[in-house]
């Protein structure tokens, strides 16, 4: 794979498959709205690689250079105009794992699975629906958040961010 020097990836999603066949994503770091994904189809084989940008929707670059012309050629109201789009609510469905709400304080494992009533919601962050936020909400946090995506992000954040510090707390690795 060939990243430029200039930009910091993380990976977002891999997965492995028989006879050599990879795939892996990359979200950059800085928030400048550029991501990669890579996959080979068996182990002989190089990567391909594709590159995506969120200020334009829809659109794939083999390279990073020729992603880098199309950006180069945006206004910054091309850039404002889509980025205004986001974050939204992509879909709300009935949760049909009965998974337990993100928000909601974990209760004691009993030992069996409980099946919970929960709302299975899709935030989008931009065109690509790889990079949405995907969580279960109850009823009441569903209605908290509704019409409101940026402040469930940002309620996502910190749950998030409150169990990393407990996980290190403990002395446990994220």
């Amino acid at each position: 794979m060939n990243i430029p020097d200039k930009l910091t990836l993380r990976e977002t999603a891999h997965g492995h498959g028989a006879n050599g066949m990879a795939f892996y994503g990359y979200e950059d770091t800085a928030g400048l709205g550029i991501q990669m994904e890579a996959r080979r189809e068996s182990g002989r084989s190089g990567f391909i690689e594709t590159w995506f940008h969120e200020a334009l929707p829809e659109r794939k670059f083999a390279t990073w250079a020729e992603l880098s012309a199309a950006v180069a050629a945006l206004t910054d109201e091309q850039v404002e105009a889509e980025a205004a789009q986001y974050p939204r609510f992509r879909s709300i469905r009935p949760d049909t794992c009965g998974n337990a709400c993100r928000l909601c304080p974990r209760p004691s494992y009993t030992g069996e699975r409980v099946k919970h009533d929960t709302w299975r919601v899709h935030v989008a962050r931009g065109w690509r629906a790889v990079t949405d936020w995907r969580c279960s909400l109850c009823d009441t946090h569903l209605n908290q958040f509704d019409g409101k995506p940026a402040e469930l992000i940002a309620a996502l954040e910190a749950e998030a961010a409150e169990r990393r510090a407990s996980t290190a707390e403990k002395g446990l690795p994220w």
